[in-house]
């Protein structure tokens, strides 16, 4: 009730142009048609499984994820080296002590996973090997310290950072304590690369960073989008869909080329699928 208070009163002052509000209803009003919902609003229960996650569904939304990856700073660090050329800390940086995504690989008991195992593990899975850390509240000072030292001798540091609002919480972005230590992490002033795997705005914090990349989300298909991206096996050709104020204006994004190839696309190489499903 307060939303639509808000936005009533916002229309009724003229901050908003009610032709503004039309638009938006036309739209849902139009994908609700193109849905069927205007002759059909049950869903069959039965069908579920017919529809949602089929493979076609699934590629799509791997291939909307790797679209979306956008890199909004790049001092000749990405994309990655691979084969263990270079030393790679990987240190998971979360807002909350047991932060979990909603992914649930097959042959894992948990039906969702700690921030960042997914993560590590498509690096691996693409040649990229790091050492790896965490940091959330629950690290002390001496785990901190720990992390300062691995960072100075390390070539490339990534940081992946799990933040997202979080409603009725009154919070937004990283713990001042993670604040702190993201920066003395930065202040060696090692080649790292931020990665916002949710809000793009945790960036603000640390403009010492010599690369930004956003993935805008934890889920299976933006994980994986974002590995390839640092790995050059997918190019980098998002645009910011928000401004970042002090940073970066809307629409801004670099583009970045793909190095190497994709194991699980056989076409990123020129190579027929269905012949060499022949092959085998």
């Amino acid at each position: 009730e307060s939303a639509v208070s808000a936005l009533k009163q916002a229309v009724l002052r003229g901050r908003i142009p009610e032709e503004r509000i039309d638009r938006s209803v036309r739209r849902i009003l139009n994908l609700k048609q193109w849905s069927g919902l205007d002759e059909n609003r049950i869903a069959d229960v039965e069908k579920i499984s017919d529809i949602v996650e089929i493979p076609g569904h699934l590629e799509l939304a791997k291939e909307i994820a790797r679209r979306s990856i956008t890199v909004l700073k790049n001092e000749n660090i990405l994309p990655l080296k691979i084969n263990g050329e270079k030393k790679i800390l990987a240190i998971i940086v979360s807002d909350a002590d047991d932060y979990r995504t909603e992914i649930h690989r097959p042959g894992i008991s948990s039906t969702s996973e700690r921030a960042g195992d997914y993560f590590i593990n498509r690096l691996r899975q693409s040649s990229v090997d790091p050492v790896t850390a965490r940091l959330d509240p629950s690290a002390n000072a001496m785990a901190i310290d720990s992390m300062v030292n691995l960072a100075m001798k390390a070539e490339v540091i990534l940081l992946p950072i799990f933040s997202k609002g979080r409603s009725g919480s009154g919070r937004f972005g990283l713990p001042p304590a993670i604040d702190s230590a993201v920066t003395r992490i930065l202040a060696t002033n090692r080649p790292s690369v931020l990665v916002a795997m949710g809000s793009p705005y945790v960036l603000r914090s640390f403009p010492q960073a010599g690369a930004y990349v956003c993935s805008y989300s934890d889920a299976e298909c933006a994980t994986e989008a974002a590995a390839e991206v640092l790995c050059g096996i997918s190019p980098a050709r998002g645009r910011l869909p928000v401004t970042i104020p002090g940073l970066f204006p809307y629409g801004a994004g670099i583009s970045l080329p793909v190095i190497a190839l994709r194991r699980d696309k056989p076409e990123s190489a020129g190579f027929s699928a269905a012949r060499l499903n022949g092959l085998d």
